[in-house]
């Protein structure tokens, strides 16, 4: 596939995920107030996502180095 052909394809599979994406909106809204689902509760990864720290803190991973050397 040439470079020509490639982009090609991105730009279309691109047009159609912008045209789907307000029906896609809509459907997930609906699915949320029949389900009482808040966005809160989407999971582990939303967490990771909004977190600053996602492999914790600097003493932590030190702390966690100087088990992994002493308690092999």
């Amino acid at each position: 596939m040439s470079y020509y052909e490639y982009a090609q394809k991105i730009h279309q599979l691109f047009s159609e995920l912008e045209a789907d994406l307000p029906v896609e909106i809509a459907r997930r809204l609906e699915q949320a107030q029949t389900t009482g689902e808040a966005p809160g509760e989407r999971g582990a990864v939303w967490t990771y996502l909004i977190t600053d720290q996602p492999f914790g803190s600097w003493t932590t991973r030190f702390v966690s180095g100087l088990r992994r050397k002493f308690n092999p």
